[in-house]
């Protein structure tokens, strides 16, 4: 996959945007004195490159789902893909990614009560032959997508 390669205005307004999704052109215009044409035309030559997806971060506990779970998979590897196709089709997951050091996947799911964590990892265990795996409660989000999202990082200004 080829780096690409940005210019200090990206990055810049790149870092806005992580910083605040919905923020008008006109006011990262005036934030970083850009002009919006500009700021404009850089957004759409990114969006099918390092834009990968414009989401929203939702506060789940405030949703009626307080089980936030990280666990940890390792399964055959002649299961590898499959498992990682079922895991993304659960609807309990939030986030699947694949990983090395004797698991295969982390997953962060997404339940009401912990009850519902044991029956999807059975539901997995029927399913697929799992030779490691762990689970973690978040107790607390800490910190979500910071990466890249302050103007003023030393990343950012070069």
């Amino acid at each position: 996959m080829a780096k690409a390669k940005l210019k200090q205005k990206d990055l810049v307004i790149l870092s806005h945007l992580r910083q605040q999704g919905r923020a008008t052109l006109t006011k990262i215009s005036r934030k970083t004195s850009i002009p919006v044409t500009t700021i404009y035309e850089r957004l759409k030559k990114h969006q099918s490159g390092v834009i990968r997806k414009h989401t929203l971060l939702l506060d789940f506990k405030k949703l009626g789902y307080n089980i936030i779970t990280q666990m940890l998979f390792g399964v055959e590897i002649d299961q590898k893909t499959e498992f990682g196709n079922v895991l993304k089709q659960k609807t309990q997951v939030n986030s699947v990614l694949r990983i090395n050091n004797g698991y295969d996947f982390i997953v962060e799911g997404v339940f009401r009560q912990v009850h519902d964590v044991e029956k999807f990892i059975e539901e997995l265990e029927s399913e697929f032959n799992i030779t490691r795996k762990k689970s973690y409660y978040v107790l607390e989000d800490l910190k979500r997508e910071g990466f890249m999202s302050d103007p003023t990082n030393p990343i950012i200004i070069k």
